[in-house]
């Protein structure tokens, strides 16, 4: 009897360490878990402030690019007003220069009758 009682105590024992030593690793691994959590979450700070300092800086970016935006805009619409205004003198002198070139046309015509109204008269060969 005396020996199931030993080798009871022996056997908690055993069952008691073994228990003791999962708990101990599970605290090693909570431990080196917890640390690892640790450095990411420092790792994950330090990325938030350098995304932080690039949007700044992206947002500037932006910004400068909008202006430079609206200045083409600006410059565009005043170049197209000036084509505008090129276009309709470019369609004045077209019409202008249609009507010149009728009234060439219309002159030479009078040239050409004025010419045959001048004309003497052939004289005839014997």
């Amino acid at each position: 009897m005396k020996y199931l009682l030993d080798m009871a105590l022996i056997i908690g024992l055993v069952w008691f360490g073994y228990l003791w030593n999962g708990e101990r690793k599970n605290g090693l691994a909570q431990g080196d878990e917890i640390s690892r959590l640790e450095a990411l979450s420092g790792r994950l700070e330090k990325d938030l402030e350098a995304s932080k300092a690039r949007e700044e800086t992206l947002t500037a970016e932006l910004a400068a690019a909008r202006d430079s935006l609206n200045q083409t805009g600006g410059e565009l619409a005043a170049a197209t007003a000036a084509l505008d205004e090129k276009t309709k003198e470019a369609d004045a002198l077209k019409d202008a220069g249609r009507k010149l070139r009728t009234r060439v046309a219309e002159l030479e015509g009078y040239k050409a009758k004025a010419i045959v109204a001048e004309m003497p008269a052939a004289v005839a060969t014997p």
